[in-house]
């Protein structure tokens, strides 16, 4: 087990995979603190703040940016080794299925959430530093916001990981997870411009829409809303490892 996760670091920090994710991470929050505005990737509902909201807020509610940033290291953990087929070798070699989908699972899932806590606090560090307290709320109210979109950002890559272990093929693993948002999206939309669905795309599915609720989490002005989705979050963190679980455990490896 220690020696999988050792060789998963050891071929992340090999990876030019891993320099573009350090870089496209650092790079979003930087533009950010010097342009002193708040940016990412936004699909479906707009961002929207009130004009008294600081910047470090304003930038959580475009966090669904981590949807892209963390299928690189998913990719780097799980699916890498679906391409390189090396997965047959690892397990009846040295680790059973059960350890193997374990170790990969919770590699993944406790980097992404590691890398999003560091990130987001190191952001509150600098853009505090460089722009000062008119730009930068207090670090209690900003660490509450970051953990509320924790399980949300967990049950992303746990997402990611079921995908992997269900596609088993890079290509299919990268077209698929770049591809849904943009879909999920399209379908919304549609329904939301249909007067017999308008309602329920209003109230339901664009409401729970990914980046809507980083948004709206990031805005913390409806505790219950952003339990609602917390629950979700977890929800999907115990599908995920269950189903994906059953899946590489029960079913033959390419």
């Amino acid at each position: 087990m220690i020696n999988m996760i050792k060789a998963d670091l050891f071929r992340m920090k090999k990876s030019r995979l891993l320099i573009i994710f350090l870089l496209a991470t650092i790079g979003t929050y930087m533009i950010s603190v010097l342009t002193r505005l708040a940016g990412g990737i936004s699909l479906g509902m707009p961002v929207s703040f009130s004009e008294d909201s600081k910047l470090d807020v304003r930038m959580m509610g475009f966090n669904f940016t981590w949807y892209y940033l963390m299928i690189m290291p998913v990719y780097m953990i799980v699916t890498a080794d679906f391409g390189e087929k090396t997965v047959k070798n690892t397990i009846s070699s040295a680790i059973s299925r059960k350890k193997y989908f374990m170790v990969k699972y919770f590699s993944a899932l406790i980097f992404n959430t590691a890398v999003f806590l560091l990130v987001n606090v190191l952001f509150w560090f600098v853009n505090s530093a460089v722009n000062g307290s008119k730009y930068s709320t207090d670090f209690g109210g900003f660490i509450k916001i970051v953990l509320y979109q924790l399980p949300v950002i967990a049950a992303i890559t746990g997402f990611f990981i079921l995908i992997a272990f269900l596609v088993k093929r890079t290509a299919a693993f990268n077209a698929l997870t770049i591809i849904l948002p943009l879909g999920f999206t399209l379908v919304a939309l549609t329904m939301y411009g249909i007067k017999a669905t308008k309602a329920f795309a209003e109230k339901t599915v664009l409401k729970y829409e990914l980046g809507y609720m980083l948004n709206q989490i990031a805005k913390n002005e409806d505790r219950t809303y952003i339990n609602v989705c917390m629950l979700m979050g977890a929800a999907v963190i115990l599908l995920t490892f269950m189903s994906g679980y059953h899946i590489f455990t029960k079913k033959e490896i390419d």
